[in-house]
């Protein structure tokens, strides 16, 4: 009996983080042109853009941070954590960022059926 409880807390802690995500997070795709890759010098990309998807969050609440943390490690999702310094009347913001095709794949398919 126990157990089930604690996969209706996972399911109702994965619900919040979908429509957490959903309303406060960020998905999105960077390209860079072939152009500013070859000022680079990078060779592997000399004909194609490089697109790197992200998946991002920020907030200020540092309760609210642990809870996207929890949630995350409980469905194996690999992030980052940084944080930005408080400026004057300004609190200090975290941002959680899932970064790569894989990661971000990952991601999404494990959040979809909760969002």
């Amino acid at each position: 009996m126990g157990n089930h409880a604690g996969q209706v807390q996972d399911e109702a802690l994965f619900h919040w983080l979908g429509g957490f995500m959903d309303g406060e997070g960020s998905f999105m795709v960077n390209l860079q042109s072939i152009k500013s890759l070859a000022q680079r010098k990078v060779p592997k990309y000399k004909s194609y853009n490089h697109c790197s998807p992200r998946v991002k969050v920020a907030n200020t609440d540092v309760p609210t941070l642990r809870i996207v943390e929890t949630a995350l490690e409980k469905l194996e999702l690999p992030f980052h954590v940084s944080w930005r310094q408080a400026k004057p009347r300004r609190k200090a913001v975290w941002m959680i960022e899932i970064a790569g095709i894989k990661r971000c794949l990952r991601t999404a398919q494990a959040l979809l059926p909760y969002v």
